[in-house]
């Protein structure tokens, strides 16, 4: 897991790491916000 994370946040190379978890959240693939309109008619939209 500390892998990972610090392959994707280099910065933290050299924090010391007490407690990791797994399992899943809400993350995009490519870890940009997505946010769209569903039904602009109705005004549905997401993030």
């Amino acid at each position: 897991m500390t892998y990972e994370m610090r392959k994707v946040f280099p910065q933290l190379h050299d924090a010391e790491i007490e407690y990791t978890w797994g399992g899943y959240i809400a993350i995009t693939q490519n870890r940009l916000p997505h946010v769209g309109n569903l039904n602009h008619d109705q005004g549905v939209f997401y993030a």
